[in-house]
């Protein structure tokens, strides 16, 4: 039993010893694999290769197994040494401290960590220039690293612009909205930074973001850039209708073909509430010149018809119509255009109107009431003053208009104003006769009484 469980006990020592083996042997391939791969162009080694060889194979060989606190020793001795070996010293240096950043508890000492990543980029750039290419990338990490210390705002602002500078319409798209929420955080902290400053900025983000949309970048994706970088620029100034028409609106008067800076002042004035403006009218006007489509013109409707300009109102209401295949949008307008014609005294019209609302979309039934009430309030001009039942039919024409539109508490109103059964003895009319209501209105309709 105890000679069993002895030759048990060698069996798995000598799988150990052989698992040992084979793992050093598997270093020592990696190893040779990393260092020959190493020996062709960019690469810098001393004339005594050895000890920068050794300390080469140890860093990788730890920075392969996720090992930071290991690499680093060998991986500092390298830069310390043969600073110009190669590049990917100083990109595997920042996976390396970004790693050691990310796993340390102790505030100051992450701080301290984080600065040492970033200088990885420093001395890439030192050492083997392509500075718009790597700051692309340092500016992504040191945005992750200082968004939320006061202290670095300054430092986090000179990398962003610096960034943007060498590489203005080739900067990596990440970076446009965080280069923004840049601006926004040195805003806070810096008060020479002023409003018209951030425009110049918000301007040159959009450039980019104009280019890569017509670039063929995927336009979701395009939109959102978009979208995120005006939210930003809300929260960094205060958007007010002054702020629009003396900070924007002068760019696009000076160059009203830039639909661009058009669809800006559009946004910013829909977000500081700016819609009765007169340049939120042409703002309009003019991105529907160029891109007309229903919303556009049923707002520049809306528009005008505040300004009781009925005609231009008529016009782009009669527009958005033919801009659109939803009969319930179309009901939309026709109702405008009825309320339009209502309000000029051309009730024939407006009952037209609004009855192209109800055809095109049956459930707009307000379009009923809509004409109810216009019989309702025909009364004096309409009556003859020769036959009181003959006048007061008009009340049956509403009546059925409002029956047709649900309008319960309104039928009761107008069958109170039916004529009598007492005023149709005097003129010879029995309750069923057909009664004829004139004036615009121009109906027949069955003759009912109040009583």
């Amino acid at each position: 039993m105890t000679d069993g469980f002895n030759k048990e006990n060698m069996i798995n020592k000598m799988l150990k010893v052989m698992k040992s083996l084979l793992l050093s042997l598997f270093a020592i391939m990696v190893a040779g694999s990393a260092i020959a791969q190493s020996t062709g162009d960019g690469w810098n080694w001393p004339e005594d290769k050895a000890p920068a060889e050794e300390r080469y194979v140890l860093y990788k060989d730890a920075l392969r197994q996720d090992n930071y606190k290991v690499a680093v020793s060998p991986l500092n001795w390298l830069m310390k040494n043969v600073p110009d070996l190669h590049n990917s010293l100083y990109i595997d240096g920042a996976k390396i401290y970004e790693g050691l950043a990310d796993n340390e508890s102790d505030k100051a000492r992450t701080l301290e960590l984080q600065d040492s990543a970033l200088l990885m980029y420093d001395l890439r750039i030192k050492y083997f220039n392509d500075e718009a290419n790597v700051l692309n990338r340092k500016a992504y990490t040191a945005y992750k690293y200082f968004k939320d210390n006061y202290s670095k705002y300054g430092e986090l602002f000179d990398i962003y612009k610096r960034t943007f500078e060498l590489n203005s319409k080739n900067v990596a798209s990440y970076l446009l909205v965080p280069y923004m929420d840049v601006i926004r955080r040195y805003k806070k902290t810096h008060d020479e930074f002023t409003d018209a400053m951030v425009l110049e900025y918000y301007d040159e983000i959009n450039l980019i973001i104009d280019h890569l949309e017509s670039s063929g970048k995927k336009e979701s994706r395009v939109d959102t850039y978009r979208e995120n970088v005006d939210k930003i620029l809300a929260a960094t100034v205060t958007i007010d209708c002054d702020f629009v028409e003396q900070k924007m609106w002068p760019k696009l008067e000076a160059d009203p073909t830039d639909i661009k800076q058009a669809n800006k002042i559009l946004s910013l004035m829909y977000a500081g509430e700016c819609t009765d403006s007169d340049i939120f009218l042409e703002t309009v006007k003019i991105i529907h010149d160029n891109e007309p489509n229903y919303g556009l013109a049923y707002v520049l409707g809306i528009q005008y018809i505040k300004r009781e300009m009925y005609d231009e109102a008529e016009k782009y209401l009669l527009e958005a119509i033919e801009l659109t295949e939803d009969n319930t949008k179309k009901a939309k307008v026709y109702m405008q255009l009825g309320d339009i014609s209502n309000m000029r005294g051309s009730k024939t019209k407006a009952r037209s109107y609004y009855l192209n609302a109800v055809n095109t979309d049956p459930t707009e039934k307000t379009a009923y009431k809509k004409i109810g009430d216009m019989y309702a309030n025909s009364f004096e001009i309409c009556k003859s003053g020769e036959n009181i039942v003959k006048d007061r039919a008009v009340f049956i024409s509403a009546y059925e208009m409002y029956r047709k539109a649900g309008d319960t508490s309104s039928m009761a109103r107008m069958r109170s104003a039916f004529p009598s059964t007492e005023e149709a003895f005097t003129y010879n009319l029995d309750k069923g006769d057909a009664v004829q209501v004139g004036c615009w209105i121009n109906e027949t309709v069955t003759l009912q009484f109040r009583d």
